[in-house]
Protein backbone atom coordinates (compact mmCIF):
# COMPACT_ATOMS: atom_id res chain seq x y z
CA UNK A 1 0.00 0.00 0.00
CA UNK A 2 2.78 2.35 0.92
CA UNK A 3 4.89 1.86 -2.79
CA UNK A 4 0.91 2.70 -4.36
CA UNK A 5 0.84 6.16 -2.13
CA UNK A 6 4.69 6.75 -3.26
CA UNK A 7 3.73 6.30 -7.32
CA UNK A 8 0.94 8.55 -6.92
CA UNK A 9 3.22 11.22 -5.34
CA UNK A 10 5.61 10.68 -7.62
CA UNK A 11 2.75 11.19 -10.46
CA UNK A 12 1.94 14.46 -8.63
CA UNK A 13 5.49 15.74 -8.79
CA UNK A 14 6.18 14.98 -12.25
CA UNK A 15 2.87 16.61 -13.37
CA UNK A 16 3.74 19.74 -11.53
CA UNK A 17 7.44 19.69 -13.03
CA UNK A 18 5.69 19.13 -16.76
CA UNK A 19 2.80 21.82 -15.69
CA UNK A 20 5.89 24.25 -14.84
CA UNK A 21 8.03 23.56 -17.83
CA UNK A 22 5.04 24.20 -20.11
CA UNK A 23 4.07 27.47 -18.36
CA UNK A 24 7.42 29.13 -19.02
CA UNK A 25 6.66 32.87 -20.07
CA UNK A 26 7.54 33.35 -23.52
CA UNK A 27 9.66 35.64 -25.47
CA UNK A 28 9.54 37.54 -28.62
CA UNK A 29 12.18 39.08 -30.70
CA UNK A 30 11.58 40.90 -33.25
CA UNK A 31 13.81 40.72 -36.98
CA UNK A 32 13.59 42.84 -40.22
CA UNK A 33 14.03 46.09 -42.00
CA UNK A 34 11.36 48.09 -40.19
CA UNK A 35 10.90 52.16 -39.62
CA UNK A 36 10.73 52.92 -36.01
CA UNK A 37 7.18 54.21 -35.57
CA UNK A 38 6.20 50.50 -37.29
CA UNK A 39 8.58 48.38 -35.13
CA UNK A 40 7.90 50.93 -31.74
CA UNK A 41 4.00 49.47 -32.51
CA UNK A 42 4.62 45.68 -33.05
CA UNK A 43 7.17 45.75 -30.31
CA UNK A 44 4.23 47.37 -27.69
CA UNK A 45 1.65 44.86 -29.03
CA UNK A 46 3.80 41.60 -28.86
CA UNK A 47 4.89 42.59 -25.26
CA UNK A 48 0.84 42.61 -24.40
CA UNK A 49 0.99 39.05 -25.77
CA UNK A 50 4.04 38.34 -23.33
CA UNK A 51 2.77 39.48 -20.32
CA UNK A 52 -0.66 36.82 -21.33
CA UNK A 53 0.90 34.32 -22.85
CA UNK A 54 2.68 31.00 -21.44
CA UNK A 55 4.51 27.85 -23.47
CA UNK A 56 1.95 25.50 -24.41
CA UNK A 57 1.63 22.08 -25.73
CA UNK A 58 1.10 21.20 -29.39
CA UNK A 59 -1.26 21.86 -30.60
CA UNK A 60 -0.91 25.02 -28.22
CA UNK A 61 2.19 25.98 -29.72
CA UNK A 62 0.32 26.43 -33.34
CA UNK A 63 -2.60 28.75 -31.74
CA UNK A 64 0.33 30.86 -30.21
CA UNK A 65 2.12 31.24 -33.78
CA UNK A 66 -1.20 32.44 -35.43
CA UNK A 67 -1.84 34.78 -32.44
CA UNK A 68 1.48 36.30 -32.96
CA UNK A 69 0.87 36.50 -37.07
CA UNK A 70 -2.03 37.99 -36.43
CA UNK A 71 -0.80 40.40 -33.92
CA UNK A 72 1.84 41.58 -36.26
CA UNK A 73 -0.54 42.09 -39.01
CA UNK A 74 -2.56 44.34 -36.35
CA UNK A 75 0.71 46.16 -35.96
CA UNK A 76 1.45 47.08 -39.47
CA UNK A 77 -1.82 47.75 -40.91
CA UNK A 78 -2.42 51.19 -39.63
CA UNK A 79 0.79 51.85 -41.56
CA UNK A 80 -0.54 50.55 -45.03
CA UNK A 81 0.96 47.07 -44.81
CA UNK A 82 -2.01 44.45 -44.73
CA UNK A 83 0.22 41.24 -45.94
CA UNK A 84 3.44 41.74 -44.13
CA UNK A 85 5.76 38.38 -44.78
CA UNK A 86 6.27 36.73 -41.32
CA UNK A 87 8.35 33.82 -41.04
CA UNK A 88 8.40 32.57 -37.54
CA UNK A 89 11.58 30.63 -35.60
CA UNK A 90 11.01 28.65 -32.20
CA UNK A 91 13.55 27.87 -29.75
CA UNK A 92 12.10 26.35 -27.00
CA UNK A 93 9.97 29.64 -25.24
CA UNK A 94 11.58 31.96 -27.42
CA UNK A 95 9.72 32.87 -30.68
CA UNK A 96 11.68 34.79 -33.42
CA UNK A 97 9.54 36.60 -35.99
CA UNK A 98 11.11 37.96 -39.02
CA UNK A 99 8.89 40.27 -40.54
CA UNK A 100 9.17 41.97 -44.40
CA UNK A 101 6.80 44.60 -44.73
CA UNK A 102 6.09 43.73 -48.30
CA UNK A 103 4.22 46.49 -50.80
CA UNK A 104 1.89 48.85 -48.96
CA UNK A 105 -1.66 50.26 -49.34
CA UNK A 106 -1.35 53.04 -51.97
CA UNK A 107 -4.03 55.85 -51.86
CA UNK A 108 -5.43 55.98 -55.74
CA UNK A 109 -8.60 57.96 -55.15
CA UNK A 110 -9.66 60.44 -52.42
CA UNK A 111 -13.01 62.34 -52.46
CA UNK A 112 -13.62 64.48 -49.37
CA UNK A 113 -17.39 66.44 -49.83
CA UNK A 114 -18.30 69.33 -48.03
CA UNK A 115 -21.83 70.51 -47.73
CA UNK A 116 -24.00 73.23 -45.46
CA UNK A 117 -23.30 76.35 -44.18
CA UNK A 118 -19.71 75.95 -44.00
CA UNK A 119 -19.07 74.93 -47.68
CA UNK A 120 -17.73 78.56 -48.73
CA UNK A 121 -15.93 78.76 -44.98
CA UNK A 122 -11.96 79.88 -45.64
CA UNK A 123 -10.84 77.64 -42.44
CA UNK A 124 -12.87 74.77 -44.32
CA UNK A 125 -11.07 75.21 -47.62
CA UNK A 126 -7.80 75.93 -46.12
CA UNK A 127 -8.05 72.69 -44.49
CA UNK A 128 -8.97 70.95 -47.59
CA UNK A 129 -6.35 72.47 -49.46
CA UNK A 130 -3.87 71.08 -46.99
CA UNK A 131 -5.43 67.95 -46.60
CA UNK A 132 -2.60 65.38 -45.37
CA UNK A 133 -3.63 62.41 -47.74
CA UNK A 134 -2.64 62.68 -51.40
CA UNK A 135 -3.18 60.35 -54.15
CA UNK A 136 0.01 57.84 -54.59
CA UNK A 137 0.83 58.14 -51.04
CA UNK A 138 1.00 55.51 -48.67
CA UNK A 139 -2.32 54.82 -46.53
CA UNK A 140 -1.86 55.44 -43.24
CA UNK A 141 -5.24 54.80 -40.93
CA UNK A 142 -4.17 57.78 -38.60
CA UNK A 143 -3.97 60.35 -41.44
CA UNK A 144 -7.38 59.49 -42.16
CA UNK A 145 -8.48 59.53 -38.56
CA UNK A 146 -7.05 62.72 -38.23
CA UNK A 147 -9.11 64.54 -41.83
CA UNK A 148 -12.72 63.13 -39.51
CA UNK A 149 -11.18 64.60 -36.11
CA UNK A 150 -9.82 68.00 -37.63
CA UNK A 151 -13.35 68.46 -39.33
CA UNK A 152 -15.09 68.78 -36.62
CA UNK A 153 -12.42 70.77 -34.87
CA UNK A 154 -12.57 72.95 -37.31
CA UNK A 155 -16.77 72.86 -36.83
CA UNK A 156 -16.37 72.92 -33.22
CA UNK A 157 -14.54 76.34 -33.01
CA UNK A 158 -16.38 77.89 -35.84
CA UNK A 159 -19.81 77.39 -34.46
CA UNK A 160 -20.56 74.50 -36.12
CA UNK A 161 -22.01 72.85 -34.20
CA UNK A 162 -24.85 70.57 -35.62
CA UNK A 163 -21.63 69.03 -37.82
CA UNK A 164 -22.35 65.21 -38.89
CA UNK A 165 -20.12 62.76 -40.75
CA UNK A 166 -22.78 61.61 -43.17
CA UNK A 167 -20.70 59.37 -45.06
CA UNK A 168 -16.99 57.77 -44.52
CA UNK A 169 -15.20 54.90 -45.35
CA UNK A 170 -12.46 53.46 -47.32
CA UNK A 171 -12.55 49.95 -49.37
CA UNK A 172 -9.21 48.19 -48.73
CA UNK A 173 -8.19 45.95 -52.64
CA UNK A 174 -5.42 44.14 -51.29
CA UNK A 175 -4.63 42.62 -54.31
CA UNK A 176 -4.76 45.25 -56.37
CA UNK A 177 -2.89 47.26 -52.94
CA UNK A 178 -5.38 50.41 -53.32
CA UNK A 179 -7.39 51.99 -50.49
CA UNK A 180 -10.34 54.61 -52.05
CA UNK A 181 -11.00 57.28 -49.21
CA UNK A 182 -14.53 58.90 -49.22
CA UNK A 183 -15.77 61.40 -46.69
CA UNK A 184 -18.92 63.56 -46.76
CA UNK A 185 -18.84 66.17 -44.29
CA UNK A 186 -22.28 68.56 -43.39
CA UNK A 187 -21.72 71.32 -41.70
CA UNK A 188 -25.38 72.05 -41.01
CA UNK A 189 -25.51 76.27 -39.81
CA UNK A 190 -23.18 78.33 -38.17
CA UNK A 191 -24.04 79.68 -34.66
CA UNK A 192 -23.95 83.00 -33.30
CA UNK A 193 -23.23 84.22 -30.25
CA UNK A 194 -26.10 84.74 -27.63
CA UNK A 195 -26.54 86.53 -24.05
CA UNK A 196 -23.37 86.17 -21.75
CA UNK A 197 -24.17 84.90 -18.35
CA UNK A 198 -21.53 86.38 -15.80
CA UNK A 199 -21.13 84.91 -12.39
CA UNK A 200 -22.06 86.79 -9.50
CA UNK A 201 -18.62 88.55 -7.99
CA UNK A 202 -17.46 92.10 -6.58
CA UNK A 203 -17.44 93.40 -9.31
CA UNK A 204 -20.29 95.35 -11.54
CA UNK A 205 -21.37 93.19 -15.00
CA UNK A 206 -20.75 96.40 -16.86
CA UNK A 207 -16.85 96.94 -15.77
CA UNK A 208 -16.53 92.92 -16.69
CA UNK A 209 -18.37 93.20 -19.94
CA UNK A 210 -15.21 95.79 -21.08
CA UNK A 211 -13.10 92.35 -21.21
CA UNK A 212 -15.08 90.93 -23.67
CA UNK A 213 -14.11 90.79 -27.34
CA UNK A 214 -17.13 89.30 -28.54
CA UNK A 215 -20.32 90.90 -29.35
CA UNK A 216 -23.52 89.26 -29.26
CA UNK A 217 -25.33 88.53 -32.72
CA UNK A 218 -22.11 87.96 -34.66
CA UNK A 219 -20.73 84.34 -35.80
CA UNK A 220 -19.40 82.43 -33.17
CA UNK A 221 -15.27 82.08 -32.91
CA UNK A 222 -13.74 79.60 -30.15
CA UNK A 223 -11.07 82.25 -30.86
CA UNK A 224 -12.25 85.36 -29.40
CA UNK A 225 -13.70 83.13 -26.52
CA UNK A 226 -10.20 82.23 -25.44
CA UNK A 227 -9.61 85.59 -26.14
CA UNK A 228 -11.82 87.10 -23.68
CA UNK A 229 -10.99 84.20 -21.40
CA UNK A 230 -7.58 85.36 -21.58
CA UNK A 231 -7.79 88.67 -20.90
CA UNK A 232 -10.01 88.28 -17.84
CA UNK A 233 -7.41 85.83 -16.67
CA UNK A 234 -4.71 88.22 -17.51
CA UNK A 235 -6.97 91.42 -15.63
CA UNK A 236 -5.35 90.93 -11.95
CA UNK A 237 -8.77 90.95 -10.62
CA UNK A 238 -9.66 86.68 -11.05
CA UNK A 239 -7.97 84.07 -9.74
CA UNK A 240 -9.60 81.87 -12.90
CA UNK A 241 -11.97 82.58 -15.71
CA UNK A 242 -13.44 79.94 -17.79
CA UNK A 243 -15.89 80.84 -20.96
CA UNK A 244 -17.15 78.70 -22.19
CA UNK A 245 -20.18 78.30 -24.90
CA UNK A 246 -23.66 76.34 -23.53
CA UNK A 247 -24.47 74.09 -25.75
CA UNK A 248 -27.41 72.83 -23.94
CA UNK A 249 -29.15 75.90 -24.13
CA UNK A 250 -28.60 76.62 -27.78
CA UNK A 251 -32.19 78.70 -29.08
CA UNK A 252 -33.01 79.77 -32.56
CA UNK A 253 -29.29 79.41 -33.95
CA UNK A 254 -27.54 81.34 -31.15
CA UNK A 255 -25.78 79.83 -28.37
CA UNK A 256 -25.23 81.54 -24.91
CA UNK A 257 -21.84 82.11 -23.44
CA UNK A 258 -21.19 80.92 -19.69
CA UNK A 259 -18.28 83.27 -18.12
CA UNK A 260 -17.14 81.36 -14.67
CA UNK A 261 -15.03 84.23 -12.00
CA UNK A 262 -13.37 83.24 -9.16
CA UNK A 263 -12.11 86.91 -8.11
CA UNK A 264 -8.66 87.43 -6.34
CA UNK A 265 -8.41 88.28 -2.51
CA UNK A 266 -9.64 92.01 -1.61
CA UNK A 267 -7.15 92.57 -0.04
CA UNK A 268 -3.43 91.38 -0.09
CA UNK A 269 -0.41 91.71 2.11
CA UNK A 270 3.40 91.48 1.25
CA UNK A 271 6.44 91.26 3.06
CA UNK A 272 10.29 90.43 1.91
CA UNK A 273 13.37 90.57 3.22
CA UNK A 274 16.60 90.11 0.08
CA UNK A 275 19.91 91.23 -0.68
CA UNK A 276 21.71 92.57 -3.68
CA UNK A 277 24.95 94.02 -4.26
CA UNK A 278 23.47 97.01 -5.29
CA UNK A 279 21.34 98.00 -2.26
CA UNK A 280 22.79 95.31 0.36
CA UNK A 281 19.86 94.34 2.43
CA UNK A 282 16.65 95.54 1.65
CA UNK A 283 13.04 95.10 2.51
CA UNK A 284 9.32 95.17 1.47
CA UNK A 285 6.11 95.35 2.54
CA UNK A 286 3.43 96.06 0.77
CA UNK A 287 -0.72 96.21 0.51
CA UNK A 288 -2.95 96.31 -2.24
CA UNK A 289 -6.87 96.96 -1.92
CA UNK A 290 -7.27 94.81 -5.66
CA UNK A 291 -11.14 96.48 -6.13
CA UNK A 292 -12.45 99.25 -4.14
CA UNK A 293 -15.31 99.89 -5.23
CA UNK A 294 -17.33 97.76 -8.07
CA UNK A 295 -15.68 99.50 -10.83
CA UNK A 296 -12.06 98.06 -10.18
CA UNK A 297 -10.56 100.46 -9.51
CA UNK A 298 -7.03 100.00 -7.50
CA UNK A 299 -5.07 101.17 -4.35
CA UNK A 300 -1.30 99.92 -3.75
CA UNK A 301 1.01 101.26 -1.15
CA UNK A 302 4.49 99.98 -0.92
CA UNK A 303 7.39 100.85 1.05
CA UNK A 304 10.97 99.85 0.03
CA UNK A 305 13.78 100.27 2.34
CA UNK A 306 17.77 99.59 2.00
CA UNK A 307 20.82 101.13 3.32
CA UNK A 308 21.21 103.88 0.49
CA UNK A 309 17.60 103.87 -0.68
CA UNK A 310 14.07 104.42 1.01
CA UNK A 311 11.43 104.53 -0.64
CA UNK A 312 7.60 105.14 0.25
CA UNK A 313 4.76 105.52 -2.51
CA UNK A 314 0.68 105.03 -2.73
CA UNK A 315 -0.67 104.54 -5.84
CA UNK A 316 -4.45 104.78 -6.83
CA UNK A 317 -5.40 103.26 -10.11
CA UNK A 318 -8.68 103.62 -12.33
CA UNK A 319 -9.14 101.65 -15.27
CA UNK A 320 -9.79 103.21 -18.85
CA UNK A 321 -13.17 102.71 -21.35
CA UNK A 322 -11.22 99.30 -22.66
CA UNK A 323 -9.61 98.54 -19.08
CA UNK A 324 -7.45 95.37 -21.35
CA UNK A 325 -5.86 98.59 -23.07
CA UNK A 326 -5.70 101.34 -20.87
CA UNK A 327 -5.76 102.99 -16.79
CA UNK A 328 -4.88 105.55 -15.69
CA UNK A 329 -2.90 106.39 -12.31
CA UNK A 330 -2.34 109.19 -9.32
CA UNK A 331 0.75 108.09 -7.32
CA UNK A 332 2.44 110.14 -4.72
CA UNK A 333 5.94 108.98 -3.27
CA UNK A 334 8.64 110.32 -1.44
CA UNK A 335 11.95 108.94 -1.55
CA UNK A 336 15.40 109.25 -0.46
CA UNK A 337 18.82 107.69 -1.00
CA UNK A 338 22.86 108.06 -1.04
CA UNK A 339 25.51 107.71 -3.62
CA UNK A 340 27.84 105.14 -2.17
CA UNK A 341 30.91 106.48 -0.56
CA UNK A 342 29.92 110.12 -0.84
CA UNK A 343 28.55 112.46 0.63
CA UNK A 344 25.74 113.08 -2.20
CA UNK A 345 21.91 112.83 -1.47
CA UNK A 346 19.01 113.34 -2.25
CA UNK A 347 15.17 113.72 -0.37
CA UNK A 348 12.25 114.06 -2.82
CA UNK A 349 8.42 114.38 -2.83
CA UNK A 350 7.11 113.57 -6.10
CA UNK A 351 3.37 113.58 -7.27
CA UNK A 352 2.76 112.19 -10.77
CA UNK A 353 -0.45 111.44 -12.58
CA UNK A 354 -0.23 109.19 -15.57
CA UNK A 355 -1.97 107.20 -18.28
CA UNK A 356 -0.29 104.08 -19.55
CA UNK A 357 -1.79 102.16 -22.63
CA UNK A 358 -1.23 98.43 -24.06
CA UNK A 359 -0.96 97.60 -27.35
CA UNK A 360 0.45 94.06 -28.50
CA UNK A 361 4.01 94.09 -27.70
CA UNK A 362 4.08 98.05 -26.84
CA UNK A 363 3.49 100.07 -23.53
CA UNK A 364 3.32 103.72 -23.57
CA UNK A 365 3.13 105.55 -20.31
CA UNK A 366 2.67 109.47 -20.66
CA UNK A 367 2.74 111.42 -16.83
CA UNK A 368 2.68 114.72 -15.36
CA UNK A 369 4.70 115.03 -12.39
CA UNK A 370 5.46 117.39 -9.54
CA UNK A 371 8.57 117.59 -8.00
CA UNK A 372 10.07 118.82 -4.55
CA UNK A 373 13.89 117.39 -4.14
CA UNK A 374 16.70 118.28 -1.54
CA UNK A 375 19.92 117.28 -2.66
CA UNK A 376 23.05 117.67 -2.53
CA UNK A 377 26.24 117.71 -4.57
CA UNK A 378 28.80 120.54 -3.62
CA UNK A 379 26.01 122.51 -1.58
CA UNK A 380 22.70 121.87 -0.63
CA UNK A 381 19.89 122.73 -2.86
CA UNK A 382 16.08 122.64 -3.44
CA UNK A 383 15.05 122.45 -6.26
CA UNK A 384 10.39 122.47 -7.31
CA UNK A 385 9.49 121.88 -11.14
CA UNK A 386 6.73 120.57 -12.97
CA UNK A 387 7.14 118.49 -16.14
CA UNK A 388 5.94 115.59 -18.42
CA UNK A 389 7.39 112.34 -19.23
CA UNK A 390 6.89 110.23 -21.83
CA UNK A 391 8.00 106.09 -21.76
CA UNK A 392 7.89 104.07 -24.81
CA UNK A 393 8.82 100.20 -24.28
CA UNK A 394 8.56 97.34 -26.85
CA UNK A 395 8.97 93.74 -25.72
CA UNK A 396 8.73 90.45 -27.55
CA UNK A 397 9.68 87.18 -25.87
CA UNK A 398 8.93 83.43 -26.14
CA UNK A 399 8.58 82.81 -22.75
CA UNK A 400 8.21 85.47 -20.04
CA UNK A 401 10.02 84.41 -17.72
CA UNK A 402 12.67 81.91 -18.83
CA UNK A 403 13.09 83.29 -22.12
CA UNK A 404 15.16 81.69 -25.04
CA UNK A 405 14.45 84.60 -27.50
CA UNK A 406 13.39 88.08 -27.16
CA UNK A 407 13.95 91.55 -27.55
CA UNK A 408 13.57 94.48 -25.51
CA UNK A 409 13.27 98.24 -26.22
CA UNK A 410 12.83 101.22 -24.01
CA UNK A 411 12.72 105.10 -24.94
CA UNK A 412 12.59 107.69 -22.26
CA UNK A 413 11.80 112.10 -22.90
CA UNK A 414 11.06 114.25 -20.12
CA UNK A 415 12.35 118.29 -19.52
CA UNK A 416 10.35 121.18 -18.77
CA UNK A 417 10.98 124.99 -18.99
CA UNK A 418 12.09 127.59 -16.98
CA UNK A 419 8.60 128.79 -15.76
CA UNK A 420 7.88 125.55 -14.37
CA UNK A 421 11.20 124.95 -12.59
CA UNK A 422 12.90 126.56 -9.56
CA UNK A 423 16.65 126.13 -11.24
CA UNK A 424 16.66 126.27 -14.83
CA UNK A 425 14.91 124.59 -17.93
CA UNK A 426 16.35 121.27 -19.33
CA UNK A 427 15.32 118.47 -21.87
CA UNK A 428 16.84 114.38 -21.27
CA UNK A 429 16.07 111.88 -23.64
CA UNK A 430 16.90 107.60 -23.79
CA UNK A 431 17.32 105.30 -24.94
CA UNK A 432 17.87 101.35 -24.48
CA UNK A 433 18.12 97.99 -25.78
CA UNK A 434 18.49 93.83 -24.81
CA UNK A 435 18.42 91.45 -27.17
CA UNK A 436 18.51 87.17 -26.04
CA UNK A 437 19.14 85.02 -28.29
CA UNK A 438 19.62 81.03 -28.18
CA UNK A 439 21.63 78.78 -30.10
CA UNK A 440 19.55 75.40 -29.56
CA UNK A 441 22.00 72.85 -31.16
CA UNK A 442 25.16 74.00 -28.76
CA UNK A 443 22.51 75.27 -25.72
CA UNK A 444 24.45 78.95 -26.27
CA UNK A 445 22.69 82.07 -25.09
CA UNK A 446 24.23 85.31 -25.92
CA UNK A 447 22.83 88.67 -24.28
CA UNK A 448 23.63 91.75 -25.62
CA UNK A 449 22.77 95.27 -23.86
CA UNK A 450 23.24 98.94 -24.91
CA UNK A 451 22.07 102.36 -23.58
CA UNK A 452 22.27 105.84 -24.31
CA UNK A 453 20.96 109.16 -22.79
CA UNK A 454 21.69 112.81 -23.17
CA UNK A 455 20.70 116.01 -20.92
CA UNK A 456 20.24 119.37 -22.05
CA UNK A 457 20.70 121.63 -19.04
CA UNK A 458 23.13 124.63 -18.84
CA UNK A 459 24.70 123.63 -15.26
CA UNK A 460 24.17 120.05 -13.86
CA UNK A 461 24.00 121.75 -10.69
CA UNK A 462 20.37 122.67 -11.38
CA UNK A 463 19.31 119.33 -12.46
CA UNK A 464 18.00 117.61 -9.46
CA UNK A 465 20.06 114.41 -7.96
CA UNK A 466 17.64 111.65 -9.06
CA UNK A 467 17.60 112.48 -12.43
CA UNK A 468 20.91 112.93 -13.07
CA UNK A 469 22.52 109.74 -14.59
CA UNK A 470 25.27 107.53 -12.95
CA UNK A 471 26.31 104.08 -13.98
CA UNK A 472 27.84 100.76 -12.41
CA UNK A 473 26.31 97.59 -10.91
CA UNK A 474 24.69 94.14 -12.09
CA UNK A 475 22.42 95.94 -14.31
CA UNK A 476 25.34 98.65 -15.97
CA UNK A 477 28.95 98.26 -15.71
CA UNK A 478 29.92 95.06 -13.34
CA UNK A 479 32.94 95.14 -11.72
CA UNK A 480 32.19 98.93 -10.55
CA UNK A 481 29.48 99.35 -7.63
CA UNK A 482 26.62 100.47 -8.12
CA UNK A 483 25.84 103.93 -9.57
CA UNK A 484 30.14 104.52 -8.74
CA UNK A 485 30.47 106.16 -12.39
CA UNK A 486 28.57 109.50 -12.17
CA UNK A 487 26.99 111.73 -11.84
CA UNK A 488 26.54 113.32 -15.42
CA UNK A 489 24.51 115.17 -17.65
CA UNK A 490 25.77 111.99 -20.46
CA UNK A 491 25.56 108.37 -20.70
CA UNK A 492 26.18 105.39 -22.68
CA UNK A 493 26.67 101.35 -21.37
CA UNK A 494 27.63 98.36 -23.58
CA UNK A 495 27.07 95.13 -22.72
CA UNK A 496 28.15 91.62 -24.37
CA UNK A 497 27.56 88.55 -22.21
CA UNK A 498 27.65 84.89 -23.86
CA UNK A 499 26.13 81.76 -21.48
CA UNK A 500 27.06 78.27 -22.40
CA UNK A 501 25.09 75.30 -20.39
CA UNK A 502 26.85 73.07 -17.78
CA UNK A 503 23.56 71.42 -16.29
CA UNK A 504 19.97 71.34 -17.04
CA UNK A 505 19.44 75.27 -15.96
CA UNK A 506 23.02 76.37 -14.86
CA UNK A 507 25.06 78.05 -17.42
CA UNK A 508 29.19 79.49 -17.26
CA UNK A 509 29.10 83.00 -18.16
CA UNK A 510 31.48 85.44 -19.41
CA UNK A 511 30.87 89.18 -20.50
CA UNK A 512 32.40 92.32 -21.16
CA UNK A 513 31.05 95.65 -20.43
CA UNK A 514 31.47 99.24 -20.85
CA UNK A 515 30.46 102.47 -20.36
CA UNK A 516 30.65 106.21 -19.12
CA UNK A 517 29.21 109.03 -17.69
CA UNK A 518 30.43 113.01 -18.19
CA UNK A 519 29.28 116.25 -18.47
CA UNK A 520 31.39 117.21 -21.76
CA UNK A 521 30.97 115.99 -25.26
CA UNK A 522 32.92 113.27 -25.08
CA UNK A 523 31.18 110.33 -24.36
CA UNK A 524 33.22 107.70 -26.19
CA UNK A 525 36.64 108.59 -24.74
CA UNK A 526 38.04 107.47 -21.73
CA UNK A 527 35.59 104.58 -20.96
CA UNK A 528 35.46 102.26 -17.78
CA UNK A 529 35.24 98.67 -18.67
CA UNK A 530 35.46 95.11 -17.05
CA UNK A 531 35.41 91.67 -18.23
CA UNK A 532 34.35 88.43 -15.77
CA UNK A 533 32.89 85.21 -15.49
CA UNK A 534 29.90 84.43 -13.54
CA UNK A 535 27.47 81.58 -13.20
CA UNK A 536 23.39 81.38 -14.30
CA UNK A 537 21.04 79.71 -13.39
CA UNK A 538 17.71 80.11 -14.85
CA UNK A 539 14.99 79.24 -12.32
CA UNK A 540 11.65 79.30 -12.16
CA UNK A 541 11.31 83.49 -11.05
CA UNK A 542 14.23 84.32 -13.59
CA UNK A 543 17.77 84.36 -14.09
CA UNK A 544 19.94 84.13 -10.90
CA UNK A 545 23.47 85.26 -11.18
CA UNK A 546 27.09 85.56 -9.60
CA UNK A 547 29.41 87.16 -11.71
CA UNK A 548 32.60 88.23 -11.24
CA UNK A 549 34.63 91.36 -12.77
CA UNK A 550 37.58 92.85 -12.90
CA UNK A 551 38.18 96.29 -14.06
CA UNK A 552 40.34 97.34 -17.26
CA UNK A 553 42.93 100.02 -16.81
CA UNK A 554 42.00 101.07 -13.77
CA UNK A 555 44.93 100.88 -10.98
CA UNK A 556 45.11 99.47 -7.71
CA UNK A 557 41.38 97.47 -8.74
CA UNK A 558 40.33 94.39 -7.13
CA UNK A 559 37.82 91.53 -8.26
CA UNK A 560 34.48 92.74 -7.53
CA UNK A 561 31.70 89.84 -6.91
CA UNK A 562 28.23 90.99 -7.72
CA UNK A 563 24.39 89.10 -7.82
CA UNK A 564 21.40 89.23 -9.76
CA UNK A 565 17.73 87.93 -9.55
CA UNK A 566 14.84 88.68 -12.30
CA UNK A 567 14.08 87.95 -15.88
CA UNK A 568 16.88 89.76 -17.87
CA UNK A 569 14.13 90.91 -20.52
Amino acid sequence: MRRKYHIVIIGIVCLALNTLASARPIRIKLRGQLPHPIKKNITSILLTLEKHANMETTPGAGRLRRQITNRVIEATSPFGYFSPQIHLQQQQNIFIAHVNLGKPIIVTSIHVVLKGAGYHDKHFQRYLRRIPIKIGSRFQSQRYSNIKNNLFRIASNRGYFKATLTKGNVIIDRKKKSAQITLIFHTGNRFRIGDSHISRTPLNPFFIRKYITYKQGEFYSNAKIQKTQRALSNSDYFQQAIVTPELNKIHHNTVPIDIRLTPVIKKEYNFGLGYGTNTSFRSLISITNNYINPDGHKLSMIAQLSKLNQNVSSTYTIPGYRPRQNYYSLTGAYTQFKVSKTKRNSKAVKISVGSTHLFQHWTRVFSINALNEQYSLVTSTVAKMLYPQLHVEYKKLDKPLQTRNGIAIDFNATGTIKALSSKSAFSQISIGIKTLNTVAKTHTRVLLRGNIAKTYIHSINNLPLSMQLFAGGTQSIRGYEYEALGPGKNLFTASAEIQQKIVKQLYFATFYDTGNVTNTKKLFKHTSSAAGVGLAWLSPIGMLEITAAHPIKKKNSKWVFQFSMGAYL
